[in-house]
């Protein structure tokens, strides 16, 4: 979780590059939490 609050706050600083793992946790994140609520919504 650590990582994908790190791009959250981060967002628009554009020295540096996100890290492999923390760009696929990221996303990784987001499709569980769009299913979820995707998923929550149709019930």
């Amino acid at each position: 979780m650590d990582w994908y609050l790190k791009v959250l706050k981060n967002y628009v600083g554009f020295r540096g590059r996100a890290r492999r793992k923390e760009y696929w946790m990221f996303i990784l994140v987001n499709i569980i939490f769009t299913f979820v609520l995707g998923c929550w919504i149709k019930c």
